[in-house]
């Protein structure tokens, strides 16, 4: 995870943040915990679109890389902010049960998914790339 990135997370993420430098450990671990959070959050649309998607190899195999990535992310914040593993991995299982029962369990339903979290998670899964 590169430093650079930070700006553009707090923007793209948080643009309220931005009308103030993000200075001072306070404020610099609250941003990471708020990003590895929003990271969460996209480690779990992306696992459950993996899920629903699972009879096309192609396009599993793409949403469980974006999963990991996700993953990784969530996990190098929250450390970095000082969070410990335990709640990592809630706030893993809570995530990933909000999106459970946003599409009721069923498959059918997860454009329900697609249209609040596709947009902003590929966008900051691609900007993780850079």
């Amino acid at each position: 995870m590169r430093a650079a990135i930070l700006p553009f997370l707090v923007a793209f993420c948080f643009p309220a943040l931005t009308a103030a430098p993000v200075s001072g450990n306070d404020d610099k671990a609250k941003v990471f915990a708020d990003v590895s959070g929003y990271a969460s959050e996209c480690w779990a649309y992306f696992n459950t679109v993996s899920r629903c998607l699972s009879k096309d190899p192609n396009l599993k195999k793409t949403y469980d890389g974006l999963a990991e990535q996700m993953l990784q992310a969530s996990f190098f914040l929250g450390k970095e902010a000082g969070m410990s593993d335990a709640a990592l991995q809630s706030r893993m299982r809570l995530n990933n049960s909000s999106m459970e029962d946003a599409i009721s369990s069923n498959c059918v339903n997860f454009s329900v998914l697609i249209e609040k979290h596709q947009q902003r998670c590929v966008a900051l899964a691609l900007e993780l790339k850079r």
